[in-house]
């Protein structure tokens, strides 16, 4: 029995299926766990979310992308590479799928504890106080999606503080789990920088950060990283695939990596 961890798909399903194979996935027996994104970008977005929606094994936190299909779901518009989910027959089905997922995974192993999140965590957030903050995020797109795509959306506010209301408290915590890459010491964020560099001179997220010896942060969002952080307490695993680079998975029992080549 193993549990992996998956980075951005983008409807990579070719891919998918060669990774899946190159770990001799076994539904009845192994975990997986996706980053987020499973959809956008690529071709086969329906494909990867009727898979991962018909495997009990298979969870997922939500990403940007995701949200994003969520908000089209409901809309009347869709971007052409969603059009063939949100045209589908099976829509509302896709939909109360994706509202139940969360945007914070736990998972605690071999005495480790494995944190998977699709972008980041602010450093002006304890481990603890994330949790909380991501199950609030998870509760209010569960009970209201269609409001909580109305005011989602927004660079503004860009950090957190105890004065925000409810639908900025909503954006901003959206905003670190599932959009940031660059931010200071006390979380405010530079959403406009997406290379390796920040444009504000700010630090990649998980550069401020001193995580006890125990914990691992696992996130995708950031294809520009290629999965190279310099530190291995943090795991990026978005590496590209959908711009010619490849699909990674990575193994929590003994923190192996796994990746195949964009076919």
């Amino acid at each position: 029995m193993s549990t992996y961890v998956i980075g951005d798909v983008h409807g990579c399903f070719n891919e998918l299926k060669k990774l899946l194979k190159k770990i001799s996935f076994n539904p009845s027996k192994d975990s997986i766990i996706f980053t987020g994104d499973l959809v956008n970008r690529g071709n086969q977005s329906l494909e990867v979310l009727e898979f991962c929606m018909k495997e009990k094994s298979i969870d997922t936190v939500l990403g940007n992308h995701d949200v994003f299909l969520i908000k089209s779901l409901l809309g009347k518009k869709s971007p052409e590479r969603l059009k063939k989910i949100c045209a589908h027959k099976n829509k509302k089905k896709f939909l109360q799928w994706l509202v139940k997922k969360p945007f914070l995974i736990s998972k605690k192993l071999n005495g480790k504890e494995f944190i998977i999140v699709h972008a980041g965590i602010p450093p002006s957030w304890s481990i603890k106080d994330t949790k909380v903050f991501a199950k609030r995020l998870s509760k209010n797109l569960k009970n209201n999606p269609e409001q909580f795509v109305q005011h989602a959306w927004g660079n503004k506010p860009n950090t957190w503080n105890n004065k925000l209301n409810d639908e900025e408290l909503d954006r901003v915590t959206l905003n670190y789990l599932t959009r940031m890459r660059f931010c200071n010491a006390s979380g405010k964020m530079d959403l406009k920088s997406n290379g390796l560099f920040s444009k504000m001179k700010f630090k990649k997220w998980f550069q401020h950060w001193d995580l006890d010896e125990n914990k691992r942060v696992i996130f995708g969002h950031w294809a520009a990283l290629n999965g190279k952080t310099l530190n291995r307490q943090f795991i990026g695993l978005d590496t590209a695939c959908v711009w010619g680079g490849k699909l990674t998975a990575f193994r929590l029992d003994d923190e192996t990596f796994f990746q195949i080549k964009k076919i």
